[in-house]
């Protein structure tokens, strides 16, 4: 929501919103604009059968739910691998509270890979993908580079922190 917007000189333009006060050259405008022209929605099922879908055609392997992120509130997904120790961590950005992904166009869906050693779990950031008209092209692209690589793993690419 902008109150107010002034252009300043020939390029930019001064916007102040309750979030503050933004200074943008024009073409930085019309790239927002863009993007949440681009920018999907998704309910909880939606997400869970385009995800499903995605694994089944791709034969990535199959999905679970396992809670929710209490810092961020969204639900969390597991993709099993044919290694045992090793699963793939889908943070959906689909909010808890609503049902629904977040109206933020920054939010995005993060995929972690998740060792479990005998010294514990550890994790790897694998991608963070925007909801956009591409986002499950996106993601099966990265599962399926992590699924070829589960038996192939540095364990000096991985920390004890999912962040």
């Amino acid at each position: 929501m902008v109150w107010t917007s002034q252009r300043i000189g020939k390029n930019y333009s001064l916007q102040i919103t309750k979030y503050g006060v933004t200074l943008d050259s024009d073409r930085e405008q019309q790239q927002k604009r863009r993007w949440k022209k681009m920018y999907k929605v998704f309910s909880k099922k939606q997400f869970e059968f385009l995800m499903k879908g995605m694994l089944i055609n791709g034969r990535l392997g199959f999905m679970e739910e396992i809670g929710t992120d209490s810092e961020t509130w969204e639900h969390v997904y597991k993709i099993s691998t044919k290694n045992k120790a090793v699963d793939i961590i889908v943070f959906s950005s689909v909010d808890v509270r609503t049902g629904k992904t977040r109206e933020k166009g920054s939010d995005a869906v993060r995929l972690v890979l998740r060792w479990t050693t005998k010294y514990g779990m550890i994790y790897k950031k694998l991608g963070k993908h925007y909801r956009l008209e591409t986002l499950f092209q996106n993601m099966e692209k990265t599962v399926r580079e992590a699924q070829n690589s589960v038996f192939n793993l540095n364990g000096k690419e991985f920390s004890k922190n999912i962040a």
